[in-house]
């Protein structure tokens, strides 16, 4: 294969997905790690990947660490909103890029695979063998998945796109959008901000989470 495999979340699924990778003839000089936890980092580095420290849900960490055509890209982070946001950050930043997706709730699949996943899998499975799938090849591989972390402060929803919105490019008037729905066809990043909005499109939004407030009485 040529090209670079870009995986983000280096976990114990997006480790055994580059233990995969590497030992089935991905260069190392191919392979792109993004991790937030400096561990996981001096561990992806000692398997000679190209390991980057950083949140792999943030667009520009994303297109730093990567230099040229990314071909693959596999999300093995947590919770499953961020799998969702990392999942769409890449199919706007690459749109020909295979782009598998690890996930924790089966409610999530069908969801994500709308929002720019070409394969999703759940963490009962492995990452690594999603996108051995999703490349047309046979995997046995099997992990287990990470722990999950405290929840983001932030959602992914869809809304149809409001009357004052028709005629209206994305990024104008509404600045949390990721992502346009329009048919059969998903718009995201770059393409999507550009979109003039239709009456039956459908908006990929983040929503922040308001924490609920206690009162001690």
């Amino acid at each position: 294969m040529s090209g670079q495999t870009l995986v983000i979340g280096f976990g114990v699924t997006g480790l055994s997905a580059v233990r995969y990778l590497l030992d089935h003839g991905i260069r190392p000089a191919d392979l792109i790690v993004v991790d937030r936890r400096r561990e996981a980092i001096e561990e992806a580095t000692e398997l000679g990947a190209h390991a980057v420290l950083g949140d792999g849900t943030n667009r520009l960490v994303l297109t730093q660490a990567t230099s040229g055509h990314v071909l693959h890209v596999v999300v093995a982070v947590v919770p499953d909103e961020a799998a969702v946001q990392a999942t769409m950050l890449a199919r706007g930043l690459w749109p020909t890029a295979t782009i598998a997706t690890a996930v924790r709730s089966l409610a999530r699949v069908a969801f994500v695979r709308r929002h720019g996943a070409d394969h999703v899998v759940t963490t009962s499975e492995s990452a690594g063998t999603a996108l051995v799938h999703a490349l047309h090849k046979r995997s046995g591989l099997a992990t287990s998945s990470p722990p999950m972390p405290s929840a983001m402060p932030w959602t992914v929803d869809q809304r149809p796109a409001q009357a004052s919105e028709v005629g209206h490019e994305l990024h104008d008037c509404v600045p949390t959008a990721v992502g346009v729905l329009r048919g059969s066809r998903r718009y995201w990043g770059a393409e999507a901000a550009r979109l003039r909005l239709a009456a039956d499109d459908q908006i990929v939004v983040l929503q922040s989470r308001t924490p609920t407030c206690h009162t001690e009485t």
